[in-house]
């Protein structure tokens, strides 16, 4: 029994290169930025305390008009202010400058072939030809995938930070509080002792 064979269509160099063009496009379009200021909102309950400041800050803060300082109000200043935070955040942003840069594509390359007339009175031919990098095209996926991967874990780094950050000012806010409540149970024993001292004396005058 005879079978038939259908002959398989090759595709040309140009066909696999715009099919790789498209996946690389497809790959770049599926990838999610993180958005490290909403995460950190949704983490701390604390909304738009987190702002990337790329100039530096005046050495002089002016002093708030309300001197009574609340926790929430104490985590919004450490978080805007403190050194780490800023750090993580900017490591964030190189790493998506890098992710974006993984998913720009190469230069194509531009190829001019002269040909010299064989007889006398031909004209010279000019042949461009404008070709792609295969071999950084082929790399494309791998670094793009390398470079979600380091700014999902700067992105990840940086909230770990936030909540460090947190931790430390919540602890250091409630020992500050039990500090002062000794301040004051102080003054109140100081008071007691005074006016049993003035009944004392008054006693034995």
């Amino acid at each position: 029994m005879l079978r038939r064979r259908h002959a398989v269509p090759r595709q040309s160099p140009r066909g696999w290169i715009g099919t790789l063009l498209c996946t690389l496009l497809a790959a770049g379009c599926q990838s999610t930025r993180p958005d490290v200021p909403a995460d950190a909102a949704r983490l701390t309950g604390i909304n738009n305390a987190i702002v990337f400041r790329e100039g530096p800050l005046p050495l002089d803060l002016p002093a708030p008009a309300d001197t009574t300082l609340t926790p929430e109000q104490a985590i919004r200043l450490a978080l805007a202010y403190d050194p780490r935070v800023q750090a993580s955040l900017a490591r964030v942003r190189v790493a998506e400058a890098d992710a974006h840069q993984a998913r720009l594509l190469p230069n194509p390359i531009l190829t001019i072939d002269l040909r010299y007339p064989l007889q006398a009175g031909s004209n010279t031919a000019f042949e461009p030809t404008l070709t792609a990098d295969l071999l950084s095209l082929l790399q494309k996926p791998a670094q793009i995938s390398a470079a979600d991967h380091r700014l999902r874990a700067a992105a990840a780094n940086a909230l770990v930070t936030v909540l460090d950050v947190m931790a430390e000012v919540q602890e250091a806010y409630a020992s500050a509080r039990s500090i002062d409540q000794e301040i004051e149970n102080a003054g109140h024993r100081r008071e007691r002792l005074q006016r049993l001292r003035d009944l004392a004396q008054r006693r034995v005058g």
